[in-house]
């Protein structure tokens, strides 16, 4: 599963080390040279399932993680990390308030805009 969280980084951080490979192993340069000839058409993190489950969309119908690499795990993987249990993430999440569709359906569109903006998308 290395190469599921090595590409999870990968697109996280491709446009942020573009400019500047000095310190990238070669894997990574390779893997950076491999990830700009590809389009992303798709939302990444709908993609690449993510191991920590840091990525939450706060909804209208409340607070949603986006895709894991393995549900049954990630509380444990968590707690390595010195991180909070995915329960206890959402119901602070769900104690703020929440987006209307109006405003969700905006911050979603200024996302795009920043992905656009910033190459990740076309």
């Amino acid at each position: 599963m290395r190469n599921v969280g090595f590409g999870s980084w990968l697109c996280e951080n491709a446009k942020a080390l573009d400019g500047d490979r000095r310190n990238c192993s070669p894997q990574t340069v390779l893997a950076l040279k491999l990830a700009s000839a590809l389009n992303f058409k798709n939302d990444l993190k709908d993609v690449i399932p993510q191991r920590f489950g840091t990525q939450i969309d706060l909804r209208p119908e409340g607070p949603q993680v986006h895709k894991l690499e393995d549900a049954s795990q990630v509380d444990a993987w968590r707690k390595e990390a010195g991180l909070p249990a995915i329960a206890v993430v959402l119901a602070r999440a769900k104690a703020d308030p929440l987006p209307t569709p109006l405003e969700h359906e905006a911050r979603r569109a200024a996302a795009l805009l920043w992905r656009q903006k910033v190459g990740w998308v076309t």
